[in-house]
């Protein structure tokens, strides 16, 4: 597949995360990252580092999602997450299919295999694309 079809593929199941603060009644936005829909049913995974203020204090704050063909964010839910992999999991309520993106298996990767990232960069930048190559894919971090 070439990169622009692996985009296309891709970036329907790709969905900018916020995180909102709620202080004295009124909301704003205090973070934001990008997400990835793995299940039809409505799990999403993200980078720790993007919910953990929410994960840690749910009464002052809450991730939003917005969901594929639509304009409005809906409440995620903070599944789980992990601080040493960078790793959370999000879980939105949806009565509909959503499209999802097909888990690859890092045991396989070979160095000098093409990376394409997708992604909100900023908050403000959806569908963001940038291309890399993996390097050394058993370095342990």
């Amino acid at each position: 597949m070439t990169t622009v079809d692996i985009v296309k593929k891709v970036s329907p199941a790709t969905l900018p995360i916020s995180v909102i603060g709620v202080d004295d009644g009124k909301e704003s936005k205090i973070g934001s990252g990008t997400g990835f829909i793995i299940n039809e049913d409505g799990y999403i995974v993200t980078n720790q580092h993007v919910v953990v203020i929410a994960d840690q204090s749910v009464s002052t704050y809450y991730v939003t999602v917005v969901l594929p063909g639509e304009e409005n964010p809906v409440r995620a839910e903070i599944v789980g997450s992990d601080a040493q992999t960078d790793i959370a999991v999000l879980k939105v309520n949806t009565d509909r299919k959503l499209p999802c993106v097909t888990i690859g298996d890092s045991d396989t990767l070979q160095a000098g295999e093409l990376a394409i990232v997708i992604g909100n960069a900023m908050g403000k930048f959806d569908d963001s694309v940038t291309v890399g190559v993996i390097s050394v894919p058993l370095r342990e971090v």
